[in-house]
């Protein structure tokens, strides 16, 4: 009989396999950190963000400076799990958005992306705005876009981003619906 309590040990031949896996995990951590020490100009000056690091004591208990920053980064430039950043995002969106309404619509996303960065960047534990918010308003602002409604759409995340930061509501009230409704098509769905 087999003890379900007992731990499966990796096989000796599995071992460096699964140690240059960790390896290169760790590696690509570590080439995050050096890509924030050269700032790049397409996001927003790492002063701002600096600040805002070092405003909040409590965070600095959980997460480094660096850590922190290399967050922002990858709220701006993308990373593995959500390839398209706030900068590449925002390039679409104005590109979509009429000649007269871009200067306006590009200070409300910077001035959105500054305040979403900034909180979305901190530990989990200290934040007040997670992975699947910030999805949420990926999705949305697509569907925004192809309805040519970005200046609303962007009114009602200026307003939710108040509410969160002013904890009158929490990120879990953040979903599709709150913005569209998105209908799924179902290829197997009955006719009604």
């Amino acid at each position: 009989m087999i003890d379900p309590c007992q731990r499966e040990v990796p096989s000796p031949a599995l071992r460096p396999f699964l140690f240059t896996v960790f390896a290169l995990a760790m590696n690509g951590c570590s080439l995050w950190s050096k890509q924030t020490t050269q700032w790049p100009g397409d996001i927003p000056h790492e002063t701002y963000f600096e600040r805002s690091y070092a405003a909040d004591l409590t965070n600095q208990k959980f997460q480094t400076r660096d850590t922190y920053l290399n967050w922002v980064f990858r709220f701006y430039r993308g990373w593995a799990l959500y390839p398209i950043g706030w900068t590449e995002m925002s390039s679409k969106v104005l590109a979509a958005s009429s000649p007269d309404s871009r200067s306006n619509i590009a200070r409300r996303l910077d001035a959105l992306g500054h305040r979403i960065a900034g909180e979305w960047a901190k530990s989990s534990p200290q934040r007040l705005i997670f992975n699947d918010t910030v999805a949420v308003w990926g999705e949305a602002i697509a569907e925004a876009a192809e309805r040519g409604d970005i200046p609303d759409f962007l009114s009602a995340v200026e307003s939710d981003v108040d509410s969160l930061f002013d904890r009158s509501i929490k990120a879990d009230v953040i979903v599709i619906d709150r913005y569209y409704e998105i209908v799924e098509f179902d290829p197997f769905a009955l006719p009604q």
